[in-house]
């Protein structure tokens, strides 16, 4: 049987957290105190009955011993209570699945409605002024046993999570509980004034993403599903957003595969839409050419009740996402033995004439092989589908360059998407959208050198950057005194 599938969220609240923080400071002040006071009362006491002249002493000599106990049992108590409101209090995850809603704890304190069934919720809107900022903008969430409203503050959710919400609730909400959700936020984000100086330019610059996007309805597959005639089975989502959704499939109950899933909105014009279809299948058609044992395999694409996907092979292991979630930052020198192994396979890609552009080099979307080797799992010919019928750029805001941003990637584009990976796995911070990344002003172990290599792969002018594989490969080897990375003999690759 196929597992359940459950989206979780954050919502970091910072009453919360101070809530947090003052539990976690207090509760172990109440153990020793408890401890202390319990002690001195259990050694009086048996002291006291120890004495040969026990029987002699005043009885409210035994009333103090005694009291002294019932105080440390009463501090004991006191300090299990500050642990249990801490673990309430860290619990920050709004977690969705077909059953219904489940809320951090901290926000229905004197609820019993923790695990909140679908059916049960009445309605879902965004209420607030965006003239008043986003802070002011919430989710008001009605339950119809009572009519109890639970309202969450948009500020404190970041802008993935927030649409993990909205998506799971476009899904699995009855009609008649739900509106507009995804247009009602992105009206009110669109509208709200981008000009200040309190805005720096990276809120400006997601500002403009949010007002490009047009939300539009898609349900997508859920576990169990099948497509090619019974052929492919859906086993569970891995993810989905926007208007796109990406599954682990088996084949035939055998397999395991990857199937990328996208939709073209259904008021596309034809010509638009069919431009599209075009792109995707050349796209896929040249990915499927490609042989490389560091980047996954396209096996096919194909079109399915106006959807188009396209299937790869499923290779299990952490994403370089997932490494510096676990361990943080690299130490430079795992940085420069992870980009001389992805310069060898962008040089590749772009040995082929024309070139294969890669478009959507990011973390998410490089594993770990069991030999420590990074591997490409997937590419950005979904983004590119989508982004030529819907007009509307798709792909992760923070590793796109200023070209493709205005539609036009090219060789120069996978570089600068390298850059800000590299920046990551040094900094373990995304870096800024649109923004020359500089590593060493949040690391400063950084060696001027990566800084300034990091520095050029990100300059905002293409023509500016480094231009070739064969040149980066010379300027990370230039860096690192490793004798074992100098004597690799990796060429530049001919098609």
């Amino acid at each position: 049987m196929a597992e359940d599938l459950t989206i979780t969220a954050k919502y970091r609240s910072e009453g919360a957290r101070h809530a947090l923080w003052l539990c976690m400071f207090i509760s172990p002040f109440w153990a020793v105190v408890s401890s202390l006071i319990f002690t001195s009362g259990f050694f009086r006491l048996a002291a006291l009955f120890l004495s040969p002249h026990h029987s002699m002493l005043p009885a409210d000599t035994y009333s103090q011993a005694v009291s002294i106990a019932g105080s440390s049992i009463a501090f004991f108590f006191i300090f299990l209570a500050g642990a249990a409101l801490s673990m309430i209090f860290a619990d920050n995850r709004i977690v969705t699945s077909e059953s219904g809603l489940r809320l951090p704890p901290f926000l229905l304190l004197g609820s019993l409605k923790n695990n909140i069934p679908w059916t049960k919720i009445t309605s879902m809107q965004i209420i607030g002024d965006p003239d008043m900022g986003l802070e002011k903008l919430q989710l008001r969430i009605t339950i119809d046993d009572d009519h109890e409203t639970i309202n969450l503050a948009l500020a404190n959710m970041e802008s993935q999570d927030l649409e993990k919400l909205l998506q799971s609730a476009d899904v699995w909400l009855p009609a008649a509980a739900k509106g507009p959700l995804l247009d009602s936020v992105r009206e009110k984000l669109a509208a709200m004034p981008l000009l200040g100086r309190d805005r720096s330019q990276k809120q400006i610059y997601e500002a403009e993403l949010d007002a490009r996007f047009t939300a539009t309805a898609f349900v997508p597959l859920e576990p169990g599903d099948q497509l090619q005639k019974g052929a492919l089975s859906v086993i569970k989502q891995l993810s989905f957003g926007g208007l796109s959704a990406v599954y682990l499939v088996q084949q035939d109950k055998t397999r395991l595969y990857v199937l990328k899933e996208s939709v073209v909105p259904a008021e596309t014009r034809p010509e638009i839409k069919q431009k599209a279809w075009e792109l995707f299948r050349r796209e896929a058609s040249i990915l499927s050419q490609l042989d490389h044992p560091q980047i996954v395999k396209v096996l096919k694409s194909f079109e399915e009740k106006e959807r188009e996907y396209l299937m790869l092979e499923y290779l299990p292991g952490l994403n370089l996402r997932q490494l510096i979630r676990e361990r943080g930052p690299l130490d430079e020198a795992e940085v420069i033995k992870l980009a001389l192994s992805l310069t060898a396979i962008i040089d590749y890609m772009h040995s082929f004439l024309p070139p294969v552009l890669h478009r959507d080099i990011t973390p998410e979307n490089i594993i770990l092989s069991p030999d420590n080797e990074p591997v490409l799992i997937d590419f950005g010919v979904a983004n590119e589908f989508l982004g030529t019928a819907t007009g509307t750029l798709v792909g992760k805001h923070c590793y796109i360059s200023p070209e493709q941003f205005r539609g036009k990637a090219t060789t120069a584009s996978d570089f600068y998407s390298l850059g800000c990976t590299l920046h990551y796995l040094l900094t373990g911070d995304d870096p800024v959208p649109l923004m020359q990344a500089e590593p060493i002003a949040i690391n400063q172990l950084v060696t001027g050198q990566m800084n300034e290599l990091i520095r050029d792969l990100t300059n905002l002018e293409a023509d500016k950057r480094v231009a070739t594989a064969k040149h980066l490969r010379e300027r990370l080897l230039d860096i690192t005194d490793d004798s074992t990375l100098r004597a690799d003999t990796w060429a530049p690759a001919v098609n």
